[in-house]
């Protein structure tokens, strides 16, 4: 199988191709409100590993919510330590990260 992509930041439109192979998975961290989730998906659209860690919302003053972005990243790489070790026989072919809105 190839996948066809191009590179968005350059101005030429380089066309690349890049190999895939059964055993490829691409990775999502998705940062939510109140945690992360980490999902390793096949080409065939099956997970094939996944974890969530949550991390605090804070309230020093009434009507405020804060996040400290520290707990953010430590849950991530948590999340995400979790997900390789469940992936000894995959490649990862691709990372992406989706952000709260």
């Amino acid at each position: 199988m190839k996948l066809l992509f191009y590179l968005s930041n350059n101005a030429s439109k380089e066309q690349m191709t890049l190999s895939l192979v059964d055993n490829n998975v691409a990775i999502s961290i998705d940062f939510g409100t109140s945690g992360v989730r980490v999902v390793a998906v096949t080409l065939q659209c099956a997970i094939a590993a996944q974890a969530r860690r949550s991390y605090p919302l804070l309230t020093p003053h009434r009507g405020w919510t804060e996040q400290n972005p520290s707990d953010w990243v430590e849950a991530a790489f948590q999340a995400l330590t979790e997900v390789v070790q469940q992936l000894q026989d995959y490649h990862i072919c691709m990372v992406w990260f989706r952000w709260m809105q």
